[in-house]
Formats: structure tokens, C-alpha cells, sequence
């Protein structure tokens, strides 16, 4: 297992090509991690994005972990078990701090902080290639969107922004948890990962 800063595999769509989603990148990832599979190397932890995502390529796999001093505090457990044909898997589970002695209602607090402070950017991303809305119409959606980066950095996400036009809906799916098929995956708080 590998531990590195920037993230070695996309957590976010487009994250390689996107201009902000680049800077959380390492910047040889692709070749890092064709090294890491040729040596048979199953997963790397990472951070920097603060936000709860597995994310996969073929038997390969990047876990990155909020940070404990952002919404929504998060920590992993993880265990490595063998079983008796010599199968090993990972087992993820994700724990959250919940309060501190100064903010009972921590998750709360710090969800609303994040979602408060986050217009700028959603209007950003709203008026920004490839959705390009206009000024007015970013500043309009972007109240009722405010809560995307809290969804994103909780992990397992889902989006559902009927009131925005169609591209916008179809632009904030892609974050949705779904495998390659579109199916439901929730595996970025807890799951079984199999490692060889």
C-alpha cells in the first residue's frame, strides 16, 4: 500500500483535465499508477481534496479521506483480512466526528459554514465552461445549489437539481456514487474491497 498527498486517480469528474481539479492531482499520475500496478501495488491513500472517495481503476484502487478539521470530519477504520485461498481484502469504515466540548452540533454547524460560504464558487461553476450560464441565472440556481461541495466531500453522493436546466442537471449527475454502468455504488464511507 502507497501513501501519497495528491491524488493518483480522479475523485471528482474531469478532475485531470478541469483547471482547479488538476492542482489536486500528482502531475505524472497516470504513469504512477501503471507502476503501481505493475508491481502489483492494490491501493494508495490519499488526501488533499478533503472530500470521502474511492475511486477505481481495474485492480487498482485510491482512497481519499476528508480532513478532520472540515465538514464532515471524517476518519477511516480499515482492516486487511486473508482468507484461506489467500484472497485479501479491505475493509473501509468511516466514522465522523460528531462534536467537541465548545460545538455540540458540530456536523450541523460545520455543514451550514460550508454551505453559506460557497456561493462564489457554485456561481463559478455555474457561469465557467462547460454549463455557461449566464450571470443572472447562476446567481439564481447557485442558492439552491449551495450544498453541492458538503455533498461531495461527504462521500456517496446524489444530486437531484430538478429546478436548474436540463445541462445543469445532467452536469451535477455526473458527481452522483454510480459505477460505469449508472447503477447506484455507495462504496466512498464503507465497503469491502477486494485486493488481488
Amino acid at each position: 500500500m502507497v501513501m501519497v498527498h495528491h491524488n493518483v486517480l480522479e475523485h471528482l469528474p474531469g478532475q485531470a483535465t478541469n483547471k482547479l481539479g488538476q492542482r489536486y492531482m500528482i502531475k505524472n499520475a497516470s504513469a504512477l499508477v501503471s507502476r503501481l500496478q505493475a508491481a502489483k501495488v492494490p491501493v494508495a491513500f490519499t488526501g488533499h481534496l478533503h472530500v470521502q472517495d474511492i475511486a477505481q481503476s481495474t485492480d487498482f484502487y485510491a482512497i481519499t479521506t476528508g480532513s478532520l478539521v472540515s465538514y464532515p470530519h471524517p476518519y477511516r477504520l480499515m482492516s486487511v483480512e486473508t482468507d484461506k485461498a489467500g484472497r485479501q481484502t479491505l475493509s473501509v469504515m468511516s466514522k465522523r466526528i460528531e462534536a467537541v466540548p465548545d460545538w455540540p452540533t458540530l456536523q450541523q454547524t460545520s455543514k451550514d459554514w460550508m454551505c453559506d460560504r460557497s456561493l462564489p464558487f457554485i456561481t463559478r461553476l455555474l457561469t465557467d465552461p462547460p454549463l455557461a450560464l449566464s450571470q443572472a441565472q447562476a446567481i439564481r440556481y447557485a442558492h439552491q445549489a449551495k450544498d453541492f461541495w458538503a455533498t461531495v466531500a461527504a462521500g456517496d453522493a446524489t444530486f437531484d437539481y430538478k429546478h436548474m436546466p436540463e445541462s445543469a442537471q445532467q452536469y451535477f449527475c455526473r458527481y452522483n456514487a454510480v459505477d460505469e454502468k449508472g447503477q447506484a455504488r455507495f462504496i466512498d464511507n464503507n465497503a469491502v474491497l477486494t485486493l488481488n
